[in-house]
């Protein structure tokens, strides 16, 4: 998908500190709950700030299959010089050699049935990120709505 020069701008004017090397770029429009970027791109569904920063400044679309990760950890940085493909795998490599992981004292475990987990993994990458982004919404509100 490319943008046109007018779109182009539209997005870049949504940055915070753009072109100013080595700073990250903030995006200053809709973020969500996890603090990502997030705007729509003639008329598309929501995408990421970041992926269409990457694509942008890379003239494509990242595959599908792949991740923007951001070397900052900054989720809303659409600085180009902050950005990198990786698959699952490298993310969650990359997260760990940074030691970013849940917050807490203890981890929150799930022990699942092994029926559940063959199923699972039967899923596109897609469909478990979809899956997941509702079980963690639903947690966040049941996290907000309750009582102490």
């Amino acid at each position: 998908m490319t943008l046109s020069a007018n779109a182009t701008t539209r997005f870049w004017n949504n940055v915070l500190n753009y072109n100013q090397p080595g700073k990250c770029w903030e995006w200053r429009g809709y973020r969500n709950y996890k603090g990502y970027g997030r705007c729509r791109i003639k008329g598309t569904k929501l995408r990421r700030a970041h992926r269409v920063a990457w694509m942008l400044a890379n003239g494509s679309e990242p595959p599908p299959t792949l991740f923007v990760c951001h070397k900052c950890d900054n989720p809303p940085c659409c600085n180009p010089e902050h950005l990198f493909l990786g698959n699952h795998r490298e993310n969650m490599a990359d997260k760990v050699e940074k030691a970013r992981r849940s917050r807490g004292t203890k981890p929150f475990t799930l022990e699942l049935p092994k029926s559940m987990i063959l199923r699972l993994q039967e899923w596109s990458v897609y469909e478990q990120q979809s899956i997941a982004a509702l079980v963690r919404g639903a947690i966040e509100v049941a996290l907000t709505e309750a009582e102490y």
